[in-house]
């Protein structure tokens, strides 16, 4: 629990009413002090992923292709690589390695994954659990650091290429179930990098449409959907590093909220899934339910105590809409 949130929460307001107000609202409002509380639940920033630095391994890079050396990463296509400093293998060390030269962006290790092969049709791709699901209806901040590889004796990695990005599924793929390349990822960039010296920062905001489990990096657009340009050499692959991976929820409204304005008490608990309105001193008002397209969905006439199930909505992000003679309340609810 948090006292007051985040400032950018703060979307409660309690306002007096500025004018022709008569002496029985002008005695309430004296004699009752206007306070707000907000409380939430995991109000603090949670990254859905897990080791995105990929610092934590279950033992050092030996060779190629050990990207399931890493702990909560795995190969779901082809052979994708786990580098790191602890390698005594040089193939797979850094900053130097077999697919070009780069200091990790931060930490000791990075991976890498080919993106587009000039002679044949290949992509490598690498997943993971999120360590919660997506919320549909929330924003999430999604960022990735990519530098490509570069020639070297045993790659020629002199291509750079586009649609590198992320796929999100409710279920999990693996190297008998492989990811198919129909063209579609939610998030993917369609500049085409080309930088073998610094660190690309990749971000993007995604509103979830389901309740995501699992993120896969890597190109999931085919040849003729992907844009390549030759560095160097007439024929070369597209080969990228990448670290620092991150999904972030940006204003997720979970957890539970109270208002007490003027002596009324308005409540809404994510657990239960209620609404516990109390309005005093005969104090009238409404509470409105729409969806996040603006559509009404419900609308409670209040007076005295009211208790409201929120049953009737979907999994989903709401918008709350609480006014009376003196107090207005919006606010984003999550239905779970």
């Amino acid at each position: 629990m948090m006292e007051a949130a985040i400032a950018s929460t703060r979307e409660v307001s309690c306002r007096l009413a500025r004018q022709f107000f008569t002496m029985k609202s002008f005695l309430l409002i004296q004699h009752a002090l206007f306070f707000f509380m907000i409380t939430f639940q995991n109000s603090e920033a949670q990254n859905l992923i897990d080791n995105g630095s990929f610092e934590e391994h279950y033992s050092c890079p030996d060779n190629t292709s050990e990207v399931d050396s890493v702990i909560g990463w795995y190969n779901v296509m082809n052979t994708p690589d786990f580098f790191d400093s602890c390698a005594t293998f040089p193939p797979v060390s850094v900053p130097n390695n077999v697919c070009g030269s780069q200091t990790p962006f931060e930490g000791s290790g990075y991976i890498g994954l080919y993106t587009w092969v000039w002679w044949t049709f290949y992509r490598e791709i690498v997943g993971t659990q999120l360590t919660a699901s997506m919320i549909p209806g929330n924003m999430y901040h999604i960022s990735m650091r990519v530098s490509r590889g570069n020639w070297t004796n045993q790659a020629q990695n002199q291509a750079a290429t586009n649609k590198l990005g992320m796929r999100f599924t409710t279920h999990p793929y693996s190297l008998s179930n492989s990811p198919v390349i129909n063209n579609f990822a939610q998030v993917f960039e369609d500049t085409i990098i080309t930088d073998t010296l610094n660190w690309a920062l990749l971000e993007w905001n995604y509103l979830a449409d389901s309740a995501y489990s699992y993120a896969y990096i890597g190109n999931f657009f085919d040849d003729m959907h992907t844009d390549t340009i030759n560095i160097g050499w007439i024929n070369g692959n597209g080969y990228y590093y990448i670290d620092s991976v991150n999904i972030f929820c940006t204003g997720c409204a979970t957890g539970a909220f109270a208002l007490t304005c003027g002596g009324s008490d308005f409540l809404f608990d994510a657990t239960s899934g209620r609404f516990i309105l109390k309005l005093v001193n005969d104090v009238e008002g409404n509470l409105s339910i729409y969806s996040m397209n603006g559509q009404l969905l419900k609308e409670y006439e209040l007076k005295n105590q009211v208790w409201a199930s929120a049953s009737f909505l979907n999994p989903g992000l709401y918008i709350a809409i609480v006014k009376t003679e003196h107090v207005e309340l919006t606010k984003k609810i999550v239905i779970n």
